[in-house]
């Protein structure tokens, strides 16, 4: 069984934005 969606007991919205906005970051800077 593999877990897609985070873990809600150890969720932290403000990392997993940080997280998603690097990503993103970092692939806008791989794109261009």
């Amino acid at each position: 069984m593999m877990v897609v969606e985070p873990d809600v007991t150890n969720f932290d919205p403000y990392r997993m934005d940080w997280q998603r906005q690097n990503v993103e970051t970092l692939c806008f800077v791989l794109m261009h």
